[in-house]
């Protein structure tokens, strides 16, 4: 008999609950934007705030990532620095997935080359290249589960345009599927207000585009 693919997004269903997903959307992403907003309006005028809310906004979610720990007792998480010295980042672990939060311009944008990346990539990716075809990883694989957001098209930044669970190839060069959580949890309250969330079909995309890389953050 001959071995079937991998599924990644019903391997990553199967070691990240369901409820830990919504809380990854709803107390860590929707809330570090609502956090971020308000609190850069708050403080500066709409010029500067406009300047500095992506380096709020992404201080807010690194730190309410680990903090949605505590309120999952099978996860795990570290904060690690990264090879410049200039950047850290929170690795969450939830039996075999390894999940870290990246922002993009766009869904189909790749994210930002760094050297953790590649080396999660790497480690974890490598066990799955049978997931084209060919063999079915060992018992023992862990998976990377990158989670890219990215704003809204308003100046005030209140709300992600779009928030995915994707999972990079090996040399990061590409998404091989991905998960779109505000599909999947479109009934939040958070995002009924809001009418500039972008939907994509939670499905694998098979019509790979040229490969965009992510400039900044």
């Amino acid at each position: 008999m001959e071995n079937q693919p991998i599924d990644l997004r019903r391997f990553f269903d199967t070691y990240v609950p369901r409820r830990f997903q919504r809380d990854i959307l709803q107390r860590c992403i929707i809330k570090g934007y609502e956090q971020a907003a308000e609190e850069c309006l708050e403080r500066y005028g709409p010029e500067e705030a406009h300047d500095l809310r992506p380096h709020v906004r992404r201080a807010k979610i690194e730190g309410l990532f680990r903090a949605l720990v505590p309120r999952h007792p099978e996860m795990s998480a570290t904060t690690s620095l990264n090879a410049a010295g200039n950047a850290y980042h929170v690795e969450a672990t939830s039996g075999r997935v390894v999940m870290t939060v990246s922002v993009v311009d766009t869904p189909n944008v790749i994210v930002r080359e760094a050297r953790y990346r590649q080396t999660l990539a790497r480690r974890y990716q490598l066990s799955f290249e049978g997931l084209n075809g060919e063999l079915p990883p060992p018992p023992d694989a862990t998976l990377w589960a990158l989670v890219i957001h990215g704003p809204a098209d308003s100046r005030d930044g209140r709300l992600p345009g779009f928030v995915h669970v994707v999972f990079p190839t090996s040399d990061c060069a590409d998404y091989i599927d991905r998960i779109d959580l505000l599909a999947r949890f479109r009934e939040i309250p958070e995002l009924k207000a809001g009418s500039e969330i972008e939907a994509i079909p939670d499905q694998l995309r098979l019509d790979f585009r040229p490969i965009e890389r992510e400039r900044e953050g």
